[in-house]
């Protein structure tokens, strides 16, 4: 699982950029173990945890 975190500065905008966000942490997850892992630990990933996906909406 690779993650950034809020020191990135960067954005994150759907495909047309009407969408723009700055998360607490960017999780890359690999496996349905580090899924389960964001999900569950509230304290080191809080809430709201969205799926981006392809970043269409």
């Amino acid at each position: 699982m690779t993650h950034r975190s809020s020191s990135d500065p960067s954005a994150i905008a759907n495909w047309e950029d009407g969408l723009t966000y700055h998360p607490e942490v960017v999780v890359r997850p690999r496996s349905v173990d580090d899924i389960i892992a964001v999900v569950s630990d509230t304290e080191r990933y809080p809430s709201p945890v969205r799926a981006v996906g392809t970043l269409h909406s």
